[in-house]
């Protein structure tokens, strides 16, 4: 029973720290790839990523109990653009049941939806993602993340990876503090994305 809990509070542990992060493209997740948990109400993210002459910087916020809703504002060769994102967890991630979540990405001229599945396996120490979206013809990703030994509380290192609509990206996430990310990436193993991130609540 002892073990049970213990390893409950675990997973609690890094499914919080490891995914209260806005991903490249928004929501809240890994490198581009959403995860089934969302922020919880109250709670809110503000991230600035830089990558391939692109700044973006987001903001969400938990509006609800599995309830998240973001906007980004994108700069690019002089060229400006803004993308709102809704994310809702239909299926809470629990020690024996995956985590389910839908969502929606827009901007002025286009709409994207997606569903990713999440869960914790205790036995390798992993925490994967499963999902479609709808861009193109269909977007696959299958995504994981894991929090590397360390006997400090922080930083803490989560490595990342991910294979998302064909391209493989990497990445180590540091939380420097339990409020403060930095994202150091590499977007289909060629090009350099860094992300910083603060996260807190009303």
């Amino acid at each position: 029973m002892k073990k049970m809990l213990i390893l409950g509070l675990l997973l609690v542990i890094l499914s919080t720290a490891s995914f209260a992060a806005p991903t490249f493209y928004g929501p809240t997740g890994l490198i581009k790839s959403p995860s089934a948990d969302s922020l919880a109400a109250g709670e809110f993210d503000l991230a600035l990523h830089n990558y391939n002459k692109t700044n973006i910087l987001t903001f969400n916020l938990g509006l609800a109990k599995g309830f998240e809703a973001g906007i980004s504002a994108r700069n690019s060769n002089n060229s400006n653009s803004t993308r709102g994102f809704l994310k809702y967890t239909i299926v809470p991630e629990r020690s024996g049941q995956i985590g389910i979540a839908v969502g929606a990405k827009a901007r002025s001229n286009d709409t994207s939806f997606f569903v990713v599945g999440s869960k914790y396996l205790p036995e390798i120490g992993v925490r994967g993602h499963l999902g479609m979206e709808t861009v193109g013809n269909g977007t696959f990703f299958v995504s994981a993340s894991k929090t590397l030994p360390s006997k400090q509380a922080f930083p803490k290192m989560i490595a990342m990876g991910e294979f998302y609509g064909g391209e493989l990206n990497l990445g180590l996430r540091m939380l420097l503090t339990r409020d403060v990310n930095l994202d150091l990436c590499l977007m289909d193993l060629s090009g350099a994305m860094i992300g910083l991130g603060f996260h807190s609540s009303f």
